[in-house]
């Protein structure tokens, strides 16, 4: 398995959970971790979920709750782009992580136009960290926007999107760019071929 620099993290603007899935990628046989220490844990989320709440040292366990809530999301919503249905085992895994995150709604009436509601998170707030990401993913794969997750047709990669647009059909223009450049060269090889 190869660990990656911060530099090179994917983030592509997707759904949360599509993003937490993408942190696993293998590439020519070569599996890419970018959640491998507690370092690039930290520094995934905070580009990709700034808001979170982790420990000041993440532990092993932690770190191994991460990937492991990575891993069984990535299964699921993979199960989903194959159209499967996805393990009894990671439905209940997800809810399990889910269920650690509770949260209430808390009212503030501070300004006296304009009530301000805000998600106030009981308990843990790792736990409330990771629960939030289980709850996106349920809800991902509840909603409308389920039907639109698809795997990256890009020559060798793994990643998910969401299909916002009826043409897209890779992860990332460089996929685009790889497929292309892929194409133009089985024609033109094709084609010298044809002429020998």
């Amino acid at each position: 398995m190869t660990i990656v620099d911060v530099d090179e993290m994917p983030i592509l603007g997707e759904p949360l959970p599509v993003e937490f899935a993408n942190t696993l990628y293998v590439s020519d046989g070569t599996t890419i971790d970018f959640l491998g220490t507690p370092a690039l844990i930290k520094s995934w989320f905070a580009l990709a979920f700034p808001s979170a709440e982790l420990p000041g040292r993440l532990r092993r366990a932690d770190a191994d709750a991460v990937r492991d809530l990575r891993n069984v999301i990535q299964r699921i919503l993979g199960d989903l782009v194959d159209e499967r249905v996805p393990a009894a085992d990671d439905v209940a895994a997800l809810n399990n992580t889910a269920a650690r995150a509770p949260t209430f709604l808390r009212l503030d009436w501070s300004n006296p136009t304009e009530p301000n509601v805000t998600a106030q998170h009981g308990g843990d707030a790792f736990d409330a960290t990771l629960g939030h990401i289980a709850s996106e993913t349920i809800a991902l794969v509840a909603g409308r926007t389920r039907v639109l997750l698809r795997r990256c047709e890009g020559p060798g990669c793994t990643m998910l999107f969401v299909k916002a647009h009826h043409k897209r059909r890779w992860c990332h223009q460089s996929c685009g760019h790889r497929a292309r450049q892929a194409s133009y060269y089985r024609r033109t090889r094709l084609a010298g071929a044809r002429q020998v």
